[in-house]
Parts: structure tokens; sequence; C-alpha cells
């Protein structure tokens, strides 16, 4: 028996799409192990501040770490946005192949755009960071704290080539 929920998911109302996407973005939480919660972006830093937290309350995030992989975490809200919007076309495509017009959505409207004359998909609609977060990278690309990873690069060979920094992302604490 199908989902009720995700029989909506052609909808061209806006209200019944937003309520659709927040029962979506339920499940991801799900799927990723926190029932508690229903925000993508809450359990995205909970999953990636379990795993790369500071063994002391008291440090700061200064850590570097070997392949980190992004695809470990879900979505964050604003790309889960987007495939509901892909979804939400092709579904009604394929709903509709036999009929003479497929749908009255355009491609534009559904998270797709026209680049040398090939749609692409658009990924995320907004900032790529948080405000802070491009603050303190912006600041951090000046400060005496690249100077010493420079020295402390030069230092140990060409192993922390494979080390990504992301002290930048971890500033707020989880309660």
């Amino acid at each position: 028996m199908p989902n009720p929920s995700l029989s909506k998911v052609t909808t061209d109302d806006e209200e019944l799409l937003d309520r659709t996407f927040k029962i979506l973005e339920k499940f991801i939480c799900h799927m990723y192990g926190v029932t508690d919660s229903s925000n993508v972006n809450d359990v995205r830093f909970h999953l990636f501040s379990n795993t790369y937290r500071s063994k002391k309350l008291d440090d700061n995030f200064n850590g570097k770490f070997r392949n980190f992989d992004s695809s470990s975490l879900p979505p964050c809200k604003a790309e889960l946005y987007q495939h509901l919007l892909w979804v939400r076309y092709i579904t009604m495509l394929w709903r509709n192949a036999h009929s003479k017009h497929l749908t009255s959505l355009s491609p534009d409207a559904s998270s797709w755009t026209v680049t040398d004359n090939k749609y692409d998909f658009i990924w995320f609609v907004g900032d790529q960071l948080p405000s802070l977060v491009a603050d303190i990278m912006n600041d951090d690309n000046t400060s005496k704290h690249d100077l010493d990873n420079k020295h402390e690069h030069e230092s140990s060979g060409n192993d922390d080539e494979d080390y990504e920094d992301v002290s930048v992302f971890c500033d707020t604490k989880m309660d």
C-alpha cells in the first residue's frame, strides 16, 4: 500500500509540498538513526560532532583528520529541498507519460537550470556556509593560526596533505 504522504509529492500546492518536506526531513533523520530529531541540519551536526568531538569539553576543536567522508552525513536542509523538487518533477513526468501534457511544472522551477543547452542540477539555494563560518574562514586565512599551520606543514613533511582542518565548523556545542 503506498504511503499517502509520499503520494503528495506531485502536488502544485506549495503548502502541501512544505508539509511533505517536513515528513521527508523527519524520515531522513530516522534513516540516519537519530529518531528524536526532525531537523537534518541538527542531525548532520550531531553525527559530525559525535565522530570528531574534542576529548575535553573546554578544548577548542583544532584537530586534523584524514579522509573525512561527508557522504556519511545526511544532506543539508537546503539540498534536501532541492532533491524533493527534482523528485516532484520527474515523478510528474513518469506519472503522465501516457498524456499529451506531461506536467504543468517547469524544469526551471523544479531545481534544474540550463547550462550550455543542457539541464544541470541546482544543488541548493542560498549560502554554502553560514556567515559565521565564512567569517571565521576569512579571518583565519590571514591569522597567526595559518602561519603556524604553514610552519607545521613545512616541518612535518608531505603527510599533512591528506588532512583537512575542520576546526572552523565546530564552535557550537550540542545540548
